[in-house]
């Protein structure tokens, strides 16, 4: 999915840099360097989220940092955008405000750029694995964050949405940083 956002970037003030290509483990604080050394501007990390209890969750969620880290605003903002994009073309069911986890997720709050976990739906729902299985999926999702990077970096569009508290697992599968 984040290669596909790459590849159908063409704003040429919007550059996409993976931080990694090919599905192996990077450690969060690799992620964060990575992002500090390459000067990065937004964070925006893609995975399929996983439930313990197959078929009972579905579709995309975004997370961002616990409101006492510096750019946990920011972020709401970017995760704003993104629900926006999302809502309405999406055909997994897109949750309607920013999530926030208890115990937090390191990388969002490791980085001092807006950062955001998109959750594109769960590997252990068949729907959602089905459609994300498809080209369709992947075009769908990196057209939507492209517009949401867009619409983010010129503020145009953004309704900010009340952030929903959770717990819920994931299952890491690709990262990319945008640097404008």
């Amino acid at each position: 999915i984040a290669k596909k956002v790459e590849e159908l970037n063409s704003n040429g003030d919007i550059e996409i840099v993976l931080t990694r290509d090919q599905d192996i483990y990077s450690h969060p604080k690799e992620k964060a360097d990575f992002n500090k050394e390459k000067n990065a501007d937004l964070f925006i990390s893609i995975h399929i989220d996983g439930s313990p209890k197959p078929n009972t969750k579905s579709g995309l969620h975004i997370w961002v940092a616990k409101n006492q880290y510096a750019n946990a605003t920011q972020s709401k903002m970017l995760a704003s955008a993104l629900i926006n994009e999302f809502t309405g073309n999406y055909p997994l069911p897109v949750a309607s405000a920013p999530m926030q986890r208890v115990q937090g997720i390191w990388t969002l709050q490791a980085n001092d750029i807006p950062s955001v976990l998109i959750e594109a739906g769960y590997i252990t729902n068949e729907t959602d694995v089905a459609y994300l299985k498809t080209d369709a999926a992947k075009e769908t999702i990196a057209k939507n964050v492209l517009a949401a990077i867009e619409k983010y970096l010129t503020r145009k569009s953004i309704t900010p949405a009340t952030i929903i508290r959770d717990t819920v697992p994931t299952v890491i599968t690709a990262d990319i940083a945008a640097m404008n």
